[in-house]
């Protein structure tokens, strides 16, 4: 099924576009599917042990989705959201 990923933050990796279409079932095979079509994008995504970065949040359809919840099923037409946290004071 496809989805659309908003990333303004790897849109250099991925031709200057700030939103791609991926194939998934679920919220964690999408962003998957992204990093197989933009393999710069993948170091950002992922951490060496193979689980997402800390600092990302990930939203879909603007209710976020917590890292231990990439299972989550997506449905045609859906939008995640992948952002960068910050923090600071």
């Amino acid at each position: 099924m496809s989805v659309r990923v908003l990333n303004p933050l790897f849109f250099r990796y991925t031709g200057n576009r700030r939103e791609v279409e991926v194939e998934g079932r679920t919220v964690g095979e999408c962003i998957r599917s992204l990093a197989e079509q933009y393999p710069e994008v993948k170091k950002h995504l992922f951490s060496a042990a193979g689980g997402l970065q800390g600092n990302l949040l990930v939203s879909l359809n603007r209710d976020v989705v917590q890292h231990g919840e990439l299972d989550t099923p997506v449905e045609e037409g859906d939008a995640i959201h992948i952002m960068t946290m910050i923090d600071g004071g």
